[in-house]
């Protein structure tokens, strides 16, 4: 068996490797499960080196504590375990799945995504990315984001296509840095400002500096553009239709906080917190009754580990957290 083909690529393995992770640290693993692991990962040199790299990165998030017992499994031991001739313990089905589906979450901190193109960059779900920019200036992609860019000797332009980023500009006065998103412009004046991509718009918080915020409209006269220029600690959302609405008072620390790896909730409502914990996984996240959006949630939580904030969820309220057939989760009323 040829070791790398060209229908094959290098991430399609890392992939599949996360997959055997996954599945190697669910509740339960059968002989057939270790015998096709072992046919996997002896057919290539390339299958064990990818592995043992997801095995090690999983190994640095950190330990998952999602039994709701006092004893709380180890997932550090239980993925030491599978190079231990695969002899792994059954544990709660539903928190080994969980952990399963937070595996597969994890390879998007391994499998980076390099630049399709040099003048653009994208993040995989659960995923940052750090880009310094040809004029210096830097740009932090959040989790499933897309970035494109196109530079020339009149202006700085960057598109904000899908996701989340912050940017940090450098200053040129004959080149304008400017981001488009949802229709509109951001107009950097020598600043630091975040800008996330919504159902129809878009909202962009300023960490330092100044911006400018240009949206096109209509009216009976024809078509005109709405400006507005907000200073450090605003924020505002626009996008085509809904002009610009401003903010005096940004929550900078909570809008930001992703850059550390952390969700900061105060008073959120809890399908709020759920919409996005969602940004940060490939399985689903849902409320079954729309009633427990009423609760509000308080916390700081890391964004890398979900099942330990879902475990957390149903201490904080009266709620409990379920797994379906299809490996989503839902939360239900306690």
């Amino acid at each position: 068996m040829t070791e790398l083909t060209n229908d094959k690529s290098r991430r399609e393995i890392a992939e599949e490797a996360s997959r055997w992770l996954a599945r190697l640290t669910a509740d339960y693993v059968t002989d057939e499960d270790r015998a096709a692991f072992a046919q996997w990962i002896d057919a290539s040199p390339l299958h064990r080196e990818e592995y043992e790299e997801v095995s090690a990165t999983w190994l640095q998030i950190g330990e998952i504590h999602f039994d709701t017992s006092d004893e709380r499994t180890d997932w550090r031991d239980r993925i030491a375990g599978i190079w231990e001739g695969l002899t792994l313990e059954p544990v709660r089905a539903w928190a080994g799945a969980a952990a399963a589906a937070a595996v597969i979450a994890a390879v998007s901190l391994y499998v980076v995504l390099m630049p399709s193109s040099p003048d653009s960059y994208r993040t995989a779900v659960g995923q940052r990315l750090d880009v310094v920019l040809p004029d210096s200036s830097e740009v932090t992609l959040n989790t499933d984001s897309k970035l494109r860019i196109d530079y020339s000797s009149a202006a700085r332009r960057v598109a904000l296509t899908r996701g989340e980023a912050l940017f940090s500009v450098e200053r040129d006065l004959d080149r304008p840095f400017i981001v488009t998103a949802a229709g509109g412009e951001v107009r950097a004046l020598g600043t630091a400002f975040n800008v996330r991509i919504g159902e129809g718009s878009a909202s962009v918080a300023v960490v330092s500096g100044r911006v400018a915020v240009t949206v096109p409209i209509e009216n009976t006269d024809g078509s005109e553009v709405l400006l507005t220029e907000l200073s450090q600690g605003n924020d505002a959302v626009f996008g085509p239709g809904r002009g610009i609405v401003k903010s005096d008072s940004a929550d900078i620390d909570r809008i930001t906080a992703w850059l550390e790896g952390k969700f900061i909730f105060r008073n959120t409502p809890l399908d709020e917190v759920v919409a996005e914990i969602n940004r940060y996984v490939r399985y689903d996240i849902s409320l079954a009754d729309p009633a427990l959006s009423e609760l509000r949630i308080t916390g700081v939580f890391p964004t890398d580990r979900i099942p330990d904030l879902l475990f957390n969820l149903q201490k904080a309220a009266p709620v409990r957290v379920k797994r379906t057939d299809s490996g989503a989760f839902v939360i239900v009323s306690n």
